[in-house]
């Protein structure tokens, strides 16, 4: 008799046969595709000065700001929203703006810049992000850039993620 095997519970990705044409699709059978890799930035971008990047201690992070609001280990409490250039406390600037030197997105280098061209509506709500059983918090920066939410995170003072149209991505 013949021991059934059972079937993996997730699909193994099998390489593409070597006479397979270079346009056919690599999507399954059911029409789902798989998420595509991220791409390295260039060279020049990776020799750019980068924010002080936080070591691995303290909760893990999901993969969304939703799955992060839902979350229920980590409890996200609103601490501020800054308006402005004017009212913002020196340190919560120098996130801001240590956060938008990692990501590389805009090319302004002044805060008023960045919270005229950047935030809409130079808006930026400080939260926290705890353990719902105790321990040290996180702190992320939340604004939105047109219709699109974006973001850092940091911990312990160095940048830990940036947010990306709702996506968590560890620096």
């Amino acid at each position: 008799m013949k021991s059934r095997r059972p079937a993996p519970k997730t699909p193994v990705a099998k390489a593409p046969a070597a006479k397979a044409p270079a346009a056919k699709s690599s999507a399954p059978a059911g029409g789902m595709s798989a998420r595509a890799p991220l791409v390295d930035r260039p060279a020049a971008a990776a020799s750019a000065p980068k924010a002080p990047v936080a070591a691995a201690v303290g909760p893990a992070l999901p993969d969304s700001t939703m799955e992060l609001l839902e979350s229920r280990t980590l409890q996200v409490k609103h601490l501020a929203t800054w308006v402005g250039a004017a009212t913002m406390p020196p340190a919560v600037a120098a996130q801001l703006m240590a956060g938008i030197r990692a990501e590389g997105v805009s090319e302004e280098t002044t805060l008023q810049g960045v919270l005229s061209n950047y935030i809409d509506g130079g808006e930026v709500e400080v939260l926290s992000i705890a353990p719902r059983a105790g321990g040290t918090a996180d702190t992320w920066l939340r604004f939105y850039c047109g219709d699109t939410e974006v973001g850092f995170i940091f911990r312990g003072g160095a940048l830990h993620a940036i947010v990306g149209d709702q996506q968590i991505n560890p620096v």
